[in-house]
């Protein structure tokens, strides 16, 4: 028996939202989203493709973290219609089929139908996690877009702490020290076996 801390890290793609690697499967706690500015196998226009966890979680369709979207369709329906450079990015005509597209659009409509603000905090919430994620990584940004998101978070930080801001540095240090993160470079550089760390070999 292989024991590990109860806990339900998450790692996925910034754009796609594919998992990239998962932790002990565990369902008693949320999930924790991390993000990785990565290529995604399944999505992109490069022709990269390597293995990750993706092929050992839920199918995308199944995937509950996608319910904050409305589900996967409407996901996609949204980046189509608000985000269309991040949409081609993705390689959006190969990833979703059109019939899908529509069930997404679909999808957004009764949602917006419910809830007239509803669909514009998603996309607020996923703009904002992506250029979060750009500015922590050093990215050049335009001013006005730079501006705008110190501005929104500082509003967001008065309502909830995300979780890198509660991790101290030696704790980083660690982490990026750890098995997790070593397997977590060897899966980016296309490098990684296939075997799913909770697999105990003979």
């Amino acid at each position: 028996m292989k024991w590990e801390p109860i806990y339900n890290i998450v790692f996925r793609y910034l754009f796609c939202r594919c998992i990239i690697r998962l932790s002990t499967p565990s369902r008693l706690i949320p999930e924790m989203t991390l993000f990785r500015c990565s290529v995604c196998p399944r999505h992109n226009t490069q022709s990269i493709i390597f293995r990750d966890y993706s092929e050992l979680a839920l199918p995308s369709h199944d995937d509950p973290y996608f319910d904050k979207f409305g589900g996967y369709n409407s996901f996609w329906a949204l980046l189509h219609r608000d985000l269309p450079n991040i949409f081609g990015h993705l390689c959006g005509p190969q990833a979703i089929t059109s019939n899908q597209l529509d069930h997404g659009y679909m999808d957004l409509a009764r949602i917006e139908k419910k809830d007239e603000d509803a669909v514009r905090r998603m996309l607020k919430d996923y703009q904002f996690e992506v250029t979060e994620h750009l500015v922590n990584l050093g990215v050049d940004l335009p001013p006005d877009r730079t501006a705008k998101f110190a501005e929104e978070k500082a509003e967001r930080q008065s309502v909830k702490q995300i979780w890198g801001e509660l991790v101290s540095d030696q704790m980083r240090t660690e982490m990026r020290d750890s098995p997790m993160f070593k397997e977590l470079k060897e899966i980016d550089e296309g490098n990684w076996h296939g075997i799913p760390h909770w697999i105990i070999e003979d």
